[in-house]
């Protein structure tokens, strides 16, 4: 199990932490530990719900994060969890491959709407959350860089919200 140190608020840390029991693969705190991977939450504004940098970890931005789960009917520790997972695949992708850059993870858009698909606003993201996946083309590029335990944590993250986190 990998520790994840998440600094934010206190309310989007518990939410944060919910996470734990759903995979096995992450232990999220909001307590620091050495050689904890980054994750970071703040209401900032952005184009997309989460980035990586090899430097920084994994930011979340709950900009209009409220709105996208109230559209797609989440409860918001699912968005979270969602969010970081999927940023924390692409962390460990680029951390195990030095080649990789930021901008290897842009993905055209992709016609059932993949959780990892460009889009041109963070809004655009709440029709991917009303049934979040990711596509079968993402899945192996992760498992090809040498992510598969943390593509099959995010993949049981998603089993879980679906439909139990529904409000």
């Amino acid at each position: 199990m990998m520790d994840v140190c998440v600094s934010g608020l206190p309310r989007d840390i518990e939410l944060l932490t919910r996470s734990n029991g759903w995979q096995r693969r992450f232990r999220f705190s909001g307590q620091a530990v050495p050689g904890a991977i980054r994750l970071t939450v703040a209401d900032a504004a952005a184009d997309r719900p989460f980035s990586v940098s090899r430097a920084d970890g994994v930011f979340i931005s709950t900009y209009e994060s409220d709105n996208i789960c109230r559209y797609a009917e989440i409860g918001k520790d699912f968005y979270l969890a969602v969010c970081g997972m999927l940023g924390l695949v692409q962390w460990r992708a680029l951390i195990m491959n030095e080649l990789l850059v930021w901008e290897d993870f842009f993905v055209e858009e992709e016609p059932r709407g993949c959780l990892y698909a460009a889009r041109d606003t963070i809004q655009e993201y709440a029709l991917a959350f009303e049934e979040p996946y990711v596509c079968d083309a993402c899945m192996e590029f992760f498992r090809c860089l040498g992510a598969e335990p943390e593509i099959m944590a995010l993949q049981d993250v998603l089993s879980s919200g679906m439909p139990a986190q529904r409000l």
